[in-house]
């Protein structure tokens, strides 16, 4: 998560399409483990014949903040647009700033998390 942090941030200020594609693929690694890691941390924990349903549930968990996200940073960076000479600037490096502060918390957060260890 980390790695798509910095990723952000670098695509908050990089204006080079060639290295925000590298950027891009930084933040591909940090994506990945935020689809499967937390299915993985919980499927041991399921109750075996119950899988499907116990994690379609938690989906419902993780897109549900993922659609209100997105509600609440669009309306952010609408607020913060200003009048230029040129048009408006809806300052669309903010998404980036956000999302890497999060993921830094989300990752601190991660990071406490108590794995138990198979006996």
């Amino acid at each position: 998560m980390l790695s798509m942090a910095l990723a952000f941030i670098g695509m908050a200020f990089c204006h080079d399409p060639k290295f925000v594609a590298i950027l891009m693929g930084l933040s591909g690694l940090g994506w990945a483990s935020i689809c499967a890691l937390p299915f993985a941390m919980l499927s041991q924990y399921i109750k075996p014949g119950t899988e499907g349903s116990v994690m379609g549930i938690f989906n419902i968990f993780i897109a549900g903040p993922q659609v209100f996200v997105c509600t609440l940073v669009s309306w952010f960076i609408n607020r913060c647009s200003f009048n230029v000479f040129d048009g408006v600037n809806y300052h669309w490096e903010y998404t980036f700033l956000i999302g890497a502060i999060c993921l830094v918390i989300a990752s601190v957060i991660a990071g406490m998390v108590k794995d138990k260890t198979a006996v």
